[in-house]
């Protein structure tokens, strides 16, 4: 279908800063890859990689409404 995501899971116990900025740089890793771009793109991979970051913080804050408007993750939260 040409759809694709990228699924970050965190133990409670490793939820913190620094696990959420390294998984967030393999998610960004992921993408540039699946789009065809190289990760050495400077701006564009640090501000995804905050906007990856952003969002996995606002999940453990439990700030669900914030993703109204993101397709994949608002679709995660049926789920609940």
């Amino acid at each position: 279908t040409g759809e694709f995501g990228v699924i970050i899971v965190f133990r409670p116990k490793c939820f913190d800063c620094g696990t959420i900025a390294h998984e967030a740089s393999h998610a960004a890793g992921y993408i540039f890859h699946y789009i065809g771009c190289d990760m050495d793109a400077g701006e564009p991979t640090a501000y995804l990689i905050g906007w990856i970051a952003d969002c996995c913080w606002k999940i453990k804050r439990h700030d669900k409404n914030t993703f109204v408007n993101t397709p994949v993750l608002a679709q995660s939260g049926q789920s609940e």
